[in-house]
């Protein structure tokens, strides 16, 4: 399955923009697009993203560091059996 990267940060641009704006370092966007994007603080703490799309029950996100301009896709099916 293709991810159109492109098309999904469209769907969230307002709310990527406001992130922007409030400083945030980095947003997770869940692959599934029913859901609100997450802001987060601090970018370091891979363990804790991790954690906190568990919780969330995000299989897939993707993870947009706002300071660097980069784009990662996490699969947590992946990571697991890997």
């Amino acid at each position: 399955m293709k991810i159109n990267i492109k098309q999904i940060k469209s769907k969230y641009q307002n709310q990527i923009s406001l992130a922007i704006a409030n400083n945030y370092e980095a947003v997770m966007i869940p692959l599934e697009c029913e859901y609100d994007l997450y802001c987060l603080d601090n970018i370091d703490d891979e363990e804790y993203i991790l954690a906190l799309a568990d919780d969330y029950g995000w299989d897939k996100f993707i993870l947009i560091d706002l300071i660097k301009k980069e784009e990662q896709i996490f699969d947590l099916y992946k990571l697991e059996v890997a």
